[in-house]
């Protein structure tokens, strides 16, 4: 075991107070963060001392009641997650205590495990859960920002903490563009009108498909205008590249595919965690394989999908786990708001098709449902009763041409307008 291995184990076994814990195991994992950049974990696991064996409970895959499961992110040197099994600690008194009625203290304790600061880095989150304990989000100088992070801390009775964990982004200070807000409806008014779209939403206590206008939340950058959709932010941290090419062919092949199973597992070496080796996901899909990919994908629908040749669109590709990834999409689009997706997995040196995914299957929960009825209220019409509904607030987003926060207008509204009644409902009721 490494040096710098064993100087983790014992700063953490000192701080959470693991007098009574048997080291078990140590892992290590790496990831891409917002800002696309590498990070290396260091899992730390230990045993409760009343476990008679350190195998207790492996022939389940479950660690016992107790266990500690302690992550480092190696880029900060700081803490991302502590967790004791089902909410169980066995820490001495040295451990981690705190007064739960004293959220001052709490905080400035997360202050320091995370080199944030409350009220400009990040804030109270008004969702709880059932357990004992705070939720907090990322902002900016009580600004959102998007990505967005979080942070959680839950203790057991006597004050102990027993879950801690940070995820996603929290912008420093040097990646934000800071600039006042200044943004009106009037400026965002046209970009609302065009967005706000018919779409059908399956209900599932009509089991039909009904008709509404909605708006898919969106934001507005503040200096040029431009659109980030959702969708955008809410993928994850792959590197998609864009083809969006018509797939087109002459003659079928014979469907002798056969599906294989998908490895994701990565060991990690130490020695790739000294020399920082870059993620191999953030290398980029070069023109040569892009092509070598839209021949594999073709030759796969000359197989599978042989009698529709012009029906699917190449949407992007991302490399992930050593596979690269192609999306696909139907050509042609309906009102629906669940459409059909393809997705084929390659062999990212040999380009070999070795699985796909059809969301096909998923749709076909919905055969039954009734098709929407032709709709009466007109695009004008919906957009009027929406306009008190629509909410327009600052929000700090993430640029990846830039790598900078950019300040936005988010856009959204939880309302709908339904197009055969003209009634103004939430979304959230359409179920």
């Amino acid at each position: 075991m490494e040096k710098w291995i064993q100087e983790h184990i014992k700063d953490a076994e000192l701080k959470f107070g693991l007098d009574n814990y048997r080291f078990k195991t140590f892992s290590l994992h790496r990831d891409i963060n917002t800002l696309k950049e590498t990070v290396y974990t260091l899992s730390l696991e230990w045993l409760p001392g009343n476990a008679s064996t350190l195998n207790e409970g492996e022939d389940e895959g479950t660690n016992p009641p107790g266990t500690a499961v302690i992550s480092i992110d190696l880029n900060t040197k700081r803490y991302s997650s502590v967790i004791f099994v089902q909410g169980q600690s066995d820490a001495g008194e040295g451990g981690v205590v705190f007064d739960i009625k004293d959220e001052e203290g709490i905080v400035q304790w997360i202050e320091s495990e995370t080199g944030l600061t409350y009220g400009k880095h990040f804030e109270g989150d008004s969702k709880r859960n059932d357990k004992i304990g705070f939720n907090f989000k990322s902002m900016y100088k009580a600004i959102r920002t998007a990505p967005s992070g979080s942070i959680n801390i839950e203790f057991d009775e006597a004050g102990k903490l027993v879950f801690f964990s940070v995820i996603g982004s929290f912008p420093s200070d040097e990646t934000i563009i800071e600039e006042s807000y200044r943004l009106t409806f009037k400026d965002v008014e046209p970009s609302i009108f065009k967005r706000l779209t018919l779409t059908e939403i399956p209900v599932d206590d009509k089991k039909q498909w009904v008709p509404v206008y909605a708006l898919d939340e969106f934001y507005f950058t503040q200096s040029d205008g431009a659109i980030i959709p959702i969708e955008v932010l809410m993928k994850d941290r792959h590197i998609y590249i864009p083809v969006n090419r018509l797939l087109e062919w002459e003659g079928s092949l014979e469907n002798d595919f056969e599906s294989k199973p998908i490895f994701v597992a990565e060991t990690i070496t130490t020695e790739q965690v000294i020399t920082k080796e870059q993620h191999p996901e953030l290398a980029p899909i070069e023109e040569s394989e892009i092509e070598s990919c839209m021949d594999s994908v073709v030759t796969y629908m000359r197989k599978a999908y042989s009698e529709q040749s012009g029906e699917w669109v190449l949407v992007s590709l991302y490399r992930s786990r050593g596979y690269i990834y192609a999306e696909l999409r139907r050509s042609a689009q309906d009102n629906r708001i669940l459409k059909r997706k393809l997705q084929i997995i390659m062999d990212s040196s040999s380009f070999e098709v070795v699985n796909t995914m059809d969301s096909e299957f998923f749709l076909k929960m919905f055969e039954g449902y009734e098709s929407a009825v032709p709709v009466v209220v007109e695009h004008e019409e919906a957009y009027a009763k929406l306009i008190d509904h629509m909410v327009i607030e600052p929000a700090y987003v993430y640029d990846n041409v830039s790598g900078k926060y950019r300040l936005c207008g988010r856009v959204d509204c939880n309302y709908c307008v339904d197009a055969i009644t003209g009634e103004v409902v939430e979304l959230n009721s359409l179920r």
